[in-house]
């Protein structure tokens, strides 16, 4: 019989890949998002559009490098709450970076997205992190 820490690693693993190649997508696909925040027939704000949204995509990839660091280290792995939350974060990222794909969103939308589902759980990582290696808890 598996324990809860042998079941919820495999599943954070593969949650977190699924939220890491849709952001990869979401890079490829960025010009239709961009398009749709543009008011018809003006594209004057395209590279402003387009600075913003590439900045939200480079701070994501900044917190998976962090995710991925922690979760390979070993620092944030056998933290079975905090497991959940990375699970439920990324599951729900991937659902809604799918239709952010498909549905052509404003790309806006995506620094909700970033904020709920890398920037908060980033946050408790790095306070995980900092607990366990600068205060020795």
């Amino acid at each position: 019989m598996r324990t809860t820490s042998e079941t919820l690693f495999p599943v954070r693993f593969l949650a977190t890949v699924g939220h890491f190649m849709a952001t990869i997508m979401v890079f490829y696909t960025k010009d239709g998002n961009l398009i749709r925040a543009m008011p018809l027939r003006d594209i004057s704000q395209y590279d402003a559009f387009n600075a913003s949204f590439v900045a939200a995509l480079a701070l994501t990839w900044i917190c998976f490098s962090l995710e991925f660091a922690g979760m390979f280290l070993g620092l944030t792995l056998f933290n079975s709450g905090m497991n959940l939350i990375y699970i439920l974060a990324h599951i729900s990222a991937t659902i809604s970076l799918s239709f952010f794909i498909t549905e052509a969103w404003n790309y806006y939308i995506y620094w909700y997205i970033f904020a709920f589902c890398n920037a908060i759980p980033e946050i408790m990582e790095l306070i995980i992190i900092l607990s366990r290696r600068v205060l020795r808890l």
